[in-house]
């Protein structure tokens, strides 16, 4: 038994010519280098595109399979007056074959060509090919029926077997391609007898499939009952369709006793559902062989290798911080024992729980890329420059010593890293820098590789054994690549490349290949494969997938290179055998899928199409329901399989939740999985609960933690000094104040570049401080004016490091805007009141370690709250009395006399109240938030603050007041329910992905 290569192989060593042959990589390497020396007009500007490669690679193979030569090709085309763009493809073909000749080098193509030429030369196929027997196809190359013609000659016994029928029987629609195939076959070979093997048994078909097969594309047919032969399902999407097959092919190999390799899954296109049969597959605990087999960038060593190679390369992705962490995330490198040199003698030891801290560093230095902005981070975070530095590293690290000194550690374990993945200067040779990526992958051996190997191989393989066959594999086919790029490289006279060069290469090599995870052999698996690699094959049950308009038939374009009408040309004139590329034989494959299964067959289709529309029907979809009496199964995402039919734990767990009365199927379910059951009941009475009670009802998982009372009314007790915000935040959501103030959760902000809101809102309160701070008593507006640039460059200046942000290229406008705005705010506060004038800037009060005591305000009985915070601006009028000022970056929308009375601008009252207790300024008159952007003040203005006929300051301090006394014995009494703000949820919420309430803005 054996392949068209193997014969090839053994007439060229029959011959005594041995060459070397090409894998298809090199062969792609071996034509870039081709074009790269050859010169190009039409093609200029894409000739070293990894698609143009390929293209062309394609149109060779195919002139190779005709047996055309490319002096033929050149001479037609040059007769045909095509122009610069078939030109050049023969040039680069002459190029390449003469290249071949030259280093005696072989393709496969080539190989079947060669072999050719022996024959005809006299070359005898070797005895253990006689007889020949040619079995499973349904089409041959002009290259190959040569072969074939010169085999039966040389040999006593041909036989080749094909599908079809006698001339009296023959089905246009079904056998078009094999009809063409036998035609070519006998008018090159003289066949002594035409043997037709009786059809009518069909004994290994069921009747239902049988009469399928039969009757296919014909017009006049009977509808057969289809029995449970054939089933048809209408599944809600892609995942559905191979959730429903994987579950129907289980049933039969549970149900059956059935190997696994007897059933296949096959589709038209099989990558977009790839990820959905490994995720499913391994969810039913079936072993599936993919025949195309996995991409290579997708095992997870061989894409932790890439980024690790990628950080070191200058340019957009050096030392990127996202990529960084997950270098030190990764189990697969021996970051901890490997060192940085061969001459260190301290390894760059990186602990597993190193790379959270460096993530946290990352953040708070803003860090993008580049060792430029990791060594500022450092040295920012080292120096005293930020007062806050010591109480971010405790809010990071809580219940750690994180100190100085350990951060001093991750610098130099940073410097390692960062030395030992420094990448050889300049122009290399590919031998050069596959031996420095060799370094990185090492040996399975310890002995074998040296210090500073990180040792990818010997981790995965004293790694869980889940993964360990799987990664080898992968590392085996990627070191496979890595020598192909030497082999390459000794093959043709390359230049040297850059270290960013050759990551490239690198990367579009490893996009290209595919790898078998051994634990998951052919003879032991499921076959997933597009229908025309299963050609041949016979299963007991196979599932089609994939049956929607546009998917199968799958539509076939016209190849722009060598388009349709110069092949036609290239046939009439030149008797050139050259196949038309939108020629589809789209029928025929149906029709060998069909007969791919002995006794059971599934049709399945996704009724919504991938970009969210309806997904009409493929043809064939309406051709099956055409010729059988079965109606297709309508499913939708709720859809849930019986008991009976789950072929998870996780189906019988999501169905059952469904069904929660359904006692007798609990109770077995409960015995079987006792801890599962439980988790499902809890959280199925959790879901009936937050569905079905009423909001008086609301209970602990919905955030009525009324039983937890006395732990709150402790935490919240008279003692404890509130601030305005968190008062708000709980009277925007409940919930809201419980997740950040009592979870003391957060939203994990990214590095990012330039100003977020806070920062900028800061800039804004220091440039105001110290302008009117440096003013002196009764500053005029001219002076402020005078004065702002020189205070406002002051600040800005300082801002990048005081702020921890990192400028952008914006940074300079954005100076000037801020500068703007402040000229602009200023005189609008100077000039909207001559009657008040600046009395005081930043006052604090009940600050830690700042002047000024807490507000307390006195409650019912002896209960009394206190508050802390800083009023940003107090003006004073002649008679003493005062009016404060908060600024806001934000745009005026929201601050009116409603939102006071509703409690969700608590801040401006209560400050009054403050001003007035706390700090003794003086009565307060007036106040109102500056919105220094927009250079305006809030239509909410204490004095004319009213509500239930009363007006004024006091009213406004009242309301508040009670607002404030609500959202204080909320918090005390554990009630920290869920509830959506009038303009829906923050998108800072740090609730946003669990939180079942959260509803997104959609500005």
């Amino acid at each position: 038994m054996g392949t068209f290569d193997d014969l090839y192989t053994d007439v060229l060593f029959q011959a005594g010519s041995v060459s070397i042959k090409l894998s298809e990589p090199v062969q792609k390497r071996v034509l870039k280098s081709l074009v790269g020396d050859t010169s190009l007009c039409y093609y200029q500007h894409i000739r070293l595109k990894p698609g143009f490669i390929q293209k062309v690679t394609e149109v060779i193979q195919e002139l190779k399979a005709g047996g055309i030569s490319p002096e033929i090709f050149q001479s037609a085309i040059n007769k045909m007056e095509s122009g610069p763009r078939l030109m050049e493809i023969g040039e680069i073909y002459l190029d390449y074959e003469r290249y071949l000749e030259e280093e005696d080098l072989v393709d496969y193509l080539g190989a079947a060509w060669s072999a050719l030429i022996s024959m005809q030369e006299g070359t005898l196929i070797p005895d253990r090919w006689s007889p020949l027997i040619v079995d499973g196809f349904d089409d041959f190359t002009p290259v190959q029926i040569r072969i074939l013609s010169q085999a039966a000659a040389q040999i006593p016994e041909l036989t080749i077997t094909l599908t079809g029928e006698p001339d009296d029987r023959v089905r246009p629609m079904v056998h078009k391609r094999f009809l063409r195939t036998r035609k070519e076959l006998k008018d090159a070979i003289t066949f002594d007898e035409e043997i037709y093997l009786d059809p009518s048994p069909r004994g290994f078909l069921t009747p239902s499939i049988r009469d399928l097969e039969r009757e296919l594309f014909e017009k006049d047919v009977r509808k057969n009952s289809g029995d449970d032969a054939l089933s048809l399902v209408a599944a809600p999407d892609r995942e559905g369709e191979v959730r429903n097959a994987l579950r129907w092919l289980k049933k039969w190999i549970v149900r059956k006793n059935w190997e696994p390799h007897q059933t296949a899954v096959l589709f038209r296109d099989i990558e977009p559902y790839r990820s959905f049969l490994y995720q499913t597959a391994e969810e039913y605990g079936l072993p599936i062989y993919l025949e195309e087999g996995r991409p290579l960038i997708e095992n997870p060593a061989v894409a932790a290798l890439i980024n690790v190679l990628q950080i070191a390369s200058p340019g957009d992705e050096y030392l990127a911080w996202r990529e960084v962490i997950e270098a030190w995330r990764s189990p697969y490198f021996a970051w901890k024992e490997a060192f940085h040199n061969q001459d260190a003698k301290t390894p760059i030891g990186i602990e597993a729980s190193d790379a959270e801290t460096l993530n946290w560093i990352a953040r708070w230095g803003n860090v993008i890329q580049g060792s430029d902005q990791w060594e500022e981070a450092f040295r920012v975070l080292l120096s005293h420059e930020r007062e806050e530095v010591q109480e971010d590293l405790r809010t990071a690290f809580p219940g750690t010593t994180t100190s100085r000194k350990e951060i001093e550690g991750m610098r130099r374990k940073f410097r390692r890293f960062v030395h030992r993945l420094q990448p050889p200067e300049g122009k290399k040779t590919y031998r050069t820098l596959v031996a420095w990526v060799e370094g990185v992958i090492g040996n399975r051996s310890l002995e074998e590789g040296r210090k500073t190997d990180l040792n990818m191989v010997r981790r995965v393989t004293n790694g869980p054994e889940v993964f360990k066959e799987r990664d080898l594999e992968a590392l085996i086919k990627l070191k496979q690549v890595l020598r192909g790029f030497v082999w390459a490289e000794r093959t043709v006279e390359t230049s040297s490349v850059s270290y960013r060069t050759f990551i490239q290469e690198l990367r579009q090599s490893i996009e290209e290949e595919r790898y078998h995870p051994s634990q998951w052999k052919k003879e032991q698996g499921i076959l997933a494969a597009d229908v025309v690699a299963a050609r041949g094959l016979h299963f007991k049950a196979v599932a089609v997938l994939g049956l929607g308009e546009g998917e199968f038939p799958a539509t076939v374009d016209e190849d722009p290179f060598l388009r349709d009408n110069e092949r036609k040309e290239l046939q009439d004139e030149f008797d050139l055998p050259v196949p038309i590329s939108a020629r589809s034989w789209e029928a025929e494959y149906f029709y060998e899928t069909i007969t791919r299964a002995s006794q059971h067959l599934l049709f399945t289709r996704s009724r919504i199409a991938d970009n969210g529309a309806l997904w009409q029907p493929s043809p064939y979809w309406e051709e099956i329901r055409r010729h059988v009496n079965v109606e297709p199964e309508i499913l939708s995402t709720q859809n849930r399989p019986a008991v009976k039919d789950s072929a998870s734990w996780g189906e019988v767990s999501r169905t059952l939740a469904s069904y929660p009365d359904a006692k007798e199927l609990w109770r077995e379910f409960k015995d079987r999985k006792p801890e599962l059951a439980d988790s499902i009941k809890i959280t199925s009475d959790i879901f009936c609960q937050r569905y079905h009670c009423s909001q008086y009802e609301i209970e602990l998982h919905d955030g009525n933690l009324k039983n937890k009372g006395t732990e709150f009314s402790e935490l919240f007790d008279s003692e404890h000094i509130w601030s305005a915000s968190r008062l708000e935040s709980y009277k925007k959501c409940p919930f809201l104040f419980f997740t950040i103030h009592v979870l003391l959760l957060e939203q994990r902000q990214l590095p990012q570049e330039g100003l977020d809101a806070r920062q900028l809102g800061n800039i804004y309160h220091h440039i105001f401080e110290a302008l009117y701070r440096s003013a002196g008593e009764d500053p005029t507006l001219d002076h402020l004016l005078e004065n702002l640039p020189r205070i406002a460059d002051s600040v800005l200046d300082a801002a990048p490091q005081r702020e921890g942000f990192r400028e952008t290229g914006w940074w300079e406008q954005t100076r000037e805007e801020i500068k703007d705005n402040v000229a602009r705010s200023v005189s609008v506060l100077e000039t909207m009141d001559p009657s008040f004038g600046f009395y005081r800037a930043e006052q604090t009060f009940g600050i830690p370690g700042r002047e000024g005591p807490a507000l307390v305000v006195e409650g019912p009985g002896d209960d009394y709250f206190q508050l802390r915070g800083y009023i940003d601006r107090v003006d004073r009028d002649s008679k003493g009395r005062v009016r404060i000022i908060d600024y806001k970056t934000s745009a005026p929308y929201g601050f009116r006399n409603q939102a006071v009375r509703e409690g969700h601008k608590l801040q401006l009252p209560l400050y009054a109240m403050a001003a007035e207790q706390a700090l003794n300024v003086g009565p307060v008159r007036d106040g109102f938030y500056f919105h220094v952007r927009h250079a305006e003040a809030s239509r909410l203005r204490l004095r004319s603050f009213h509500h239930q006929g009363k007006k004024g300051p006091r009213e406004a301090i009242k309301v508040s007041t009670q607002e404030a006394w609500k959202a204080i014995y909320g918090a005390r009494q554990g009630h920290f329910i869920p509830r959506v703000p009038d303009m829906n949820c923050p998108s800072y919420c740090p609730a946003a992905d669990y939180c079942w309430h959260y509803s997104p803005r959609n500005w």
